[in-house]
């Protein structure tokens, strides 16, 4: 964390006082950035799984994405030559909905959806599990068939979802990977005691 502090800020730094997941999914980004390797056999070892035996492929070529507004880039990318498809379909895939982080594979996009001050409402629940839906069919739509999509949590070791909730979702906290070698500034202890305050 920064060591500046000011006193209109109560003598500390904004990193200090922040709550905002982007800022902290920022330095994440930045933490494993060009460690693909490094940070999915990482994620092999620490994913707490729910029932859910993901396990991902080290040996693949991974990228990692920051805010990945999903829908609307895709549909704008493949869409060069096919004018009418925006018409048509754009709007039925949530051109606003932006991704926290995403690890891209050959032949899997795992998106990483994270929370600090506050759990997981319902809402947010659902949109997650829509995604799963939207993005296999976006893909299927431009013959991508092979190509799957899983949500990663990542959320505060302070909060105790239900467990109905996300039990189908594999999840790690900010406090594990505080305790690894990802770690840039103290910042992501400084994400895991940020819940509920």
């Amino acid at each position: 964390m920064s060591n500046h502090s000011f006193g209109y800020l109560g003598n500390k730094s904004w990193s200090q006082i922040t709550r905002e997941e982007r800022f902290f999914c920022s330095h994440l980004y930045y933490s494993i950035l060009n460690k693909g390797k490094e940070f999915i056999n990482w994620l092999n070892d620490n994913l707490k799984n729910n029932n859910n035996n993901l396990k991902l492929n080290p040996d693949k070529e991974w990228e990692i994405g920051y805010e990945v507004c999903f829908y609307r880039d895709y549909i704008k990318a493949m869409d060069s030559s096919i004018k009418q498809y925006n018409k048509d379909k754009e709007k039925d895939y949530p051109q606003k909905r932006t991704f926290d982080l995403c690890l891209f594979s050959e032949d899997q996009i795992i998106i990483i959806e994270a929370k600090v001050q506050q759990g997981f409402s319902t809402k947010q629940i659902n949109e997650i599990q829509k995604d799963k839906i939207l993005v296999k069919q976006l893909l299927s739509e431009f013959n991508y068939d092979n190509v799957k999509s899983e949500t990663i949590l990542l959320y505060s070791s302070g909060y105790s979802p239900k467990e109905d909730q996300i039990i189908e979702y594999p999840y790690f906290t900010w406090k594990q990977i505080h305790n690894s070698n990802f770690e840039l500034e103290n910042c992501f202890e400084g994400a895991d005691g940020k819940f509920r305050k």
